[in-house]
Order: structure tokens, then sequence, then C-alpha cells
């Protein structure tokens, strides 16, 4: 038992919480986009969103440079799920950075919210979207959105657990601080109170999962006539 995270570390990123920059190239959505820098078009990013209903937990968007690991924008709130696709397809093509429409992006597939965002998400036509990695390691390139449980979930964590450690995520928001110093070891298992929310810290995971599987460019399928 104890802290899965490694607390100093965690601790220490508090000298990185920060208020969001003013400004009025983005849309915050009422406020409920945070905006710690604005896109270059020189930079990489990717974006991940852990979606909601709006009526349980909120719903967190994470947006980051996949070079520097820093979260250059944030998105929470209780909203729903179709009004959290248009939020995640909004960012996701602000900060394509060197990419031509969208950054490499993904979601947590996660029962009847991941199912209603991933709709919208077909309509609003989100290019440049991930396949769905599985957790046998295979890729499945007909999917979008990524399923998150048991050894797979396990894996991830364990990963997000060494980029804190190494201090390789620089973040912003106070909230994924909280979140990530509640998450207990069971032996080398992370452990979760099911009464607390951990939004953030599968936000973070997700997009930190997704930065290590980021192509080289953009991938596409096409399909050709012999």
């Amino acid at each position: 038992s104890g802290a899965f995270f490694e607390a100093e570390a965690l601790n220490n990123m508090e000298d990185d919480v920060t208020h969001p920059i003013k400004q009025s190239e983005v849309n915050t959505f009422n406020g409920v986009v945070r905006v710690y820098k604005l896109s270059d078009k020189g930079r990489r990013y990717a974006g991940f969103t852990d979606p909601s209903d709006g009526v349980g937990d909120p719903f967190v968007t994470r947006i980051g440079d996949v070079i520097t690991g820093e979260i250059v924008c944030s998105a929470t709130g209780k909203e729903k799920a179709d009004r959290v696709a248009e939020i995640h397809d909004c960012l996701v093509r602000e900060y394509r950075g060197i990419e031509r429409e969208a950054c490499f992006n993904s979601f947590e597939y996660n029962g009847s919210a991941g199912g209603v965002f991933a709709q919208k998400l077909v309509e609003l036509k989100t290019p440049n979207q991930a396949p769905r990695y599985k957790t046998d390691g295979s890729i499945d390139f007909e999917k979008r959105g990524q399923t998150v449980s048991g050894e797979h979930k396990e894996k991830q964590m364990g990963e997000l657990a060494y980029a804190i450690a190494k201090r390789k995520i620089i973040n912003h928001d106070k909230e994924f601080i909280i979140q990530a110093l509640l998450v207990q070891r069971n032996r080398d298992k992370p452990a979760m109170n099911v009464k607390l929310p951990f939004d953030w810290v599968m936000a973070t995971m997700g997009w930190w999962n997704l930065v290590k599987k980021i192509p080289t460019c953009e991938y596409g399928i096409t399909t050709i006539d012999i």
C-alpha cells in the first residue's frame, strides 16, 4: 500500500501550476477551455479527451506538446458528450501545429458517453484520429477511441508513473496533482477509490499513451483497385 505516483515529483509539479493566459485566438467555450500557450505552427501536438455525460464526473481534455511534454491547453466541465466532442474537435484543429488539419488525437471510449462522443466526431469529420490500440498490442485501424481496463490500464498507469517521476510532463493544472496524489498502490498495481473522481488522471494517462504512439507523419488508408 501507499501512493502509486511519486509524491515528491507531484509536489514539485506545483511550481508549474499557473493561470491560463489572456487571449482571444482560441474559443474558451465560456471558460471551459484553459489556454496556457497558443498553438505554434512549428510544434507538434497530441490531444486526448476523457468524455462525460454532463451529469457525473466532468470531462477533461488535454492538449500537449509531444516534444517538451508540456500541456499547453486543458478543458473541463460538466458538459454533454456531444458538446464535449465539439470542444475536442475545435481544440485539436486549433492545435494542429505542423499537421495539415488537426493534431494526432483520441479519446476514452467509455460507455454511453464515449459512444455519443464518438458518433459526434464522425459527424464533425474530426481528422487525424488515432486508431484503436488493443490490449493485445495489435491495432484496429477501423475503430476510433481507446478502451482502458484491466492489464491495459495498469500498464498505462505504470508508464504515467514513470513519466511523472522523471518529470517528463509539464502540467499547469492543480486538479491533476490533487487527483494523482489520491491514487494508491496495491502491491504493484494502482488502486482508485470508486467514490472519488480521477478524470484528470485518466485524461493525462490517455494523452501520454498517445504521445508514445504518435506516428512520424499523418497516416491514412487508401484502397486501390488492381
